[in-house]
């Protein structure tokens, strides 16, 4: 499950890798065509109409010339404020050398699909580095508890569904084991990290191993290698 679980988050961390790869080569293709590029004032003569749940875009088609030729585009950058622009101007700005591949020369032509892939990309690399970062960061405090925390008995006390983490329909399961401190009158719950399968009929003791830390009690592990390895 959890293996699992690693792969979907590492493929989410590559595809955002990758869109951040294409939204870092779009700008700066954007930026080095608005610093070099040839601008020609050219005029709209139809609108490509693109329909949504999300509302209607248009998409401006114009007619402009490099001074000799003449030449119809089709911006890629469109927006619901175009719908009354047929037969009005609109700049566009093209490398020399190359006056068919030109764009509206404004943010949205040049740098549009750059910011819409960055946007992507890190909203993918996020959900995908945060959480292996975390489940990295909760291995190495679990092995540094091991070695250095205050062990502790505490009495074995139920079985949940941690309904916080949901993998394809699937949530994984925690041991729940308590401690009463006598002299306080308390009783302290600590949590085992997820696991894979029911642990129910692999529990055959009263008591568990936590691994307090010293300087921090809300910081512990709890030793449940006596359960079986899944494969």
């Amino acid at each position: 499950m959890f293996t699992k679980a690693r792969i979907i988050l590492g493929v989410f961390a590559v595809i955002g890798l990758l869109m951040l790869m294409g939204g870092s080569y779009f700008y700066l293709s954007g930026y080095s065509q608005e610093k070099s590029g040839i601008v020609v004032t050219g005029q709209i003569i139809d609108l490509s109409v693109h329909r949504s749940d999300d509302g209607t875009t248009y998409c401006p088609v114009v007619k402009y010339t490099d001074g000799q030729e003449e030449y119809v585009m089709e911006s890629s950058y469109c927006s619901s404020g175009y719908h009354n622009a047929p037969g009005d101007d609109i700049d566009v700005i093209y490398q020399p050398g190359n006056p068919d591949n030109a764009v509206i020369h404004s943010f949205g032509g040049l740098y549009g699909g750059a910011v819409i892939l960055l946007g992507m990309g890190a909203v993918f690399a996020l959900a995908g580095t945060l959480p292996l970062i975390i489940m990295y960061l909760r291995s190495k405090s679990g092995q540094r508890l091991l070695r250095e925390g205050m062990p502790v008995k505490a009495r074995f006390s139920e079985v949940i569904l941690n309904t916080t983490i949901n993998i394809n329909g699937r949530s994984p399961f925690q041991i729940v084991a308590q401690m009463h401190d006598t002299a306080a009158n308390t009783v302290k719950l600590y949590y085992s990290h997820n696991i894979a399968f029911d642990p129910s009929p692999f529990i055959n003791q009263e008591f568990v191993t936590v691994y307090v830390d010293t300087k921090n009690p809300d910081k512990y592990y709890m030793d449940i290698s006596f359960l079986p390895k899944v494969k």
